[in-house]
């Protein structure tokens, strides 16, 4: 559990602090548009790295398996990505439609939470249904059930208008995303070590 949760929450750390221009590609290609900023795409590929290692070590994955996992890997970030930001944009609307939201920390202190533990849990979902497809140990329900409960209470709790100060998006969800990927590779971790719900299914 701790060895890829370390991995999970220093593939969120260093997939910042990769250069933003891997191999000259355009940034139309490198990155995703997020609001009022760009995300680069190699930090969802840098975890998917890590659970690969983790694959790896405990379960002896061949190529096609960890192909598999890092293609939902990916797409379960973006997921995380997009319900967290847009989904949060358009609860804040509804909310201002309705008289409720008048305040910016009135909005924002509803809408973050609550699209925070949606793509927490969509993104945390959809890594252990890759992650379950191609490890028997990772395909018991309550590992399944645990990964998405942490990444959903991670989202959540952390993506609070108060910890998120700074002028642009993609830097002020660094924090957050050390932290989600750590609790889900931490999950993934747990079980592909033998340790977790054993005698379960």
């Amino acid at each position: 559990m701790l060895f890829l949760g370390v991995l999970g929450a220093l593939s969120g750390a260093l997939g910042w602090l990769l250069p933003f221009a891997p191999l000259g590609l355009p940034r139309a290609v490198r990155e995703i548009h997020l609001h009022d900023a760009f995300a680069p795409l190699h930090v969802p590929l840098v975890f998917a790295a890590a659970l690969a290692i983790g694959l790896r070590r405990w379960e002896r994955t061949g190529p096609p398996g960890l192909l598999l996992v890092a293609l939902l890997t990916v797409a379960g970030w973006l997921l995380a990505v997009n319900l967290t930001v847009h989904g949060g944009n358009g609860l804040e609307r509804l909310l201002a439609a309705a008289g409720g939201a008048r305040a910016w920390w009135g909005g924002t202190l509803v809408t973050m939470p609550i699209a925070g533990g949606l793509g927490g849990l969509a993104g945390a979902g959809a890594i252990a249904a890759g992650m379950a497809l191609v490890s028997a140990r990772c395909r018991r329900r309550p590992v399944i059930a645990w990964t998405v409960l942490l990444g959903a209470l991670v989202g959540a709790v952390f993506l609070n208008p108060y910890l998120l100060v700074g002028r642009s998006v993609a830097p002020r969800f660094v924090f957050l995303y050390v932290l989600w990927q750590a609790a889900v590779a931490g999950s993934l971790g747990r079980a592909l070590a033998g340790r977790a719900h054993r005698g379960s299914g």
